[in-house]
């Protein structure tokens, strides 16, 4: 007999085979939502935080969104509203990553694709090969990501590999503290720890009072201690988020620094379930969408 999880994957599947194409398109996106969320959504009046960024990415069009999303346009903004961010340094830019390439870069770096997200690989080269980070990086550049989830603002960032110095800390990945920001205000804070190996996930609020019983798609983790940097780091995910009714503005910090990381408009295109439901709820009340400053 088969068990309860082997009886959803076929009802998906008859779904996606069989029900969906004859389903309205707006059907299926409500019946989508409910299957991650657990709840009905009004996605012309958007109550929750994941109503209303499912509603931005089906709405907005703010050419802003577009220059944060592009990795390499991005620095401009960054020195603008916030100088004391520190940018990790470009080694290189291009797309034919060859062996040249390769043999001038250093042991340790990380490689992203400039025109979307999970496209991003910490390097070593004492246990990478080049030629499976080149066929990767070749993956990456024939990726049109805004075909995914409808993400339209990598649809024209440049098609390009960028890499990037490795920021030295004890860990594979630094701490990447990403702070969900409405109407400048930073809402939530969400620490990613060990996303290469065992991916867990804890969220704060400004003050460093960690929510226990919230969580975004991943497990919890281990207790964290506020780092030395937090204000200054609030502060700059603060500023770069000023211009924005939502936006969540992604950090590293190390010992007193603060380096940027990159700006998400979307995070996880609103399907990352936030649970408990009433906290999703109360985080979507404290943003008002359409209210942003353009006049930088």
């Amino acid at each position: 007999m088969a068990s309860t999880n082997e009886k959803k994957s076929i009802f998906r599947e008859l779904y996606k085979a069989c029900i969906a194409p004859l389903l309205p398109e707006s059907l299926r996106f409500k019946l989508r939502f409910y299957s991650k969320h657990d709840y009905w959504p009004d996605l012309e009046h958007p109550r929750s935080l994941m109503e209303k960024i499912v509603w931005l990415l089906r709405h907005d069009r703010t050419p802003l969104r577009a220059l944060v999303a592009d990795r390499i346009k991005v620095r401009d903004f960054v020195r603008e509203l916030a100088p004391e961010c520190k940018l990790p340094a470009h080694l290189w830019i291009g797309t034919d990553f060859t062996q040249a390439v390769w043999n001038g870069l250093p042991q340790r770096f990380v490689i992203k694709g400039n025109h979307g997200s999970q496209m991003t690989k910490i390097v070593n080269k004492a246990s990478d090969r080049f030629e499976d980070v080149l066929a990767e990086a070749k993956q990456w550049l024939k990726t049109d990501y805004s075909l995914f989830y409808g993400e339209w603002v990598y649809a024209t960032a440049r098609r390009t590999l960028v890499v990037e110095e490795w920021i030295q800390t004890d860990f594979v990945a630094p701490p990447d503290w990403k702070f969900l920001c409405g109407n400048g205000q930073a809402l939530i804070i969400q620490l990613d720890i060990g996303r290469f190996v065992n991916h867990r996930r804890n969220l704060y609020a400004r003050d460093f009072t960690r929510f226990h019983d919230a969580r975004i798609a991943f497990p919890l983790g281990e207790y964290v201690f506020k780092p030395d940097a937090w204000d200054k780091a609030l502060a700059i995910a603060e500023k770069l988020a000023a211009p924005f009714d939502f936006i969540r503005v992604d950090l590293y910090i190390v010992g007193d620094d603060v380096y940027f990381g990159e700006m998400t408009n979307y995070p996880g295109a609103g399907w990352d379930a936030l649970q408990p439901k009433a906290f999703d709820f109360e985080m979507g009340a404290r943003i008002e969408l359409g209210v942003m400053r353009l006049d930088r």
